[in-house]
């Protein structure tokens, strides 16, 4: 009966395992068919400290800078890299969203929002 129990925990195991391996094929082909639609930045992110780099001129026109640091994006806090990752792959190339920055200003903090506008080949801000 023992033998038995274990053959099925085995089996279950392995049924976990191929349903994930899978589901990372299946990720994986569809990021791969499907790479213009996925949403681009205007602007690099340095992790960990979410500032953003390397903006572009549409970036900039958004209100953005050099250094300013996430806080929000579509009004909900990001408080690190993964929920900022998360909140970022939500979206789909043309979509826009709403990014709140923290803006280091002699000793005072400066918020902005700036909407930016996600692109797949090219890349734009509103």
């Amino acid at each position: 009966m023992a033998d038995r129990r274990n053959v099925i925990r085995v089996a279950i195991l392995f049924a976990i395992c191929v349903f994930f391996e899978g589901r990372f094929t299946f990720d994986s082909l569809n990021d791969a068919f499907h790479s213009a639609e996925r949403a681009r930045l205007p602007f690099a992110i340095k992790s960990p400290t979410r500032e953003l780099q390397a903006l572009t001129k549409e970036a900039k026109a958004a209100g953005l800078a050099n250094g300013d640091r996430i806080v929000a994006v579509d009004g909900r806090a990001v408080p690190g890299m993964a929920p900022l990752t998360v909140a970022i792959d939500a979206h789909r190339a043309g979509d826009s969203i709403q990014v709140a920055v923290t803006r280091a200003v002699t000793r005072k903090d400066a918020d902005v929002n700036a909407t930016v506008h996600l692109a797949g080949d090219t890349i734009g801000a509103s």
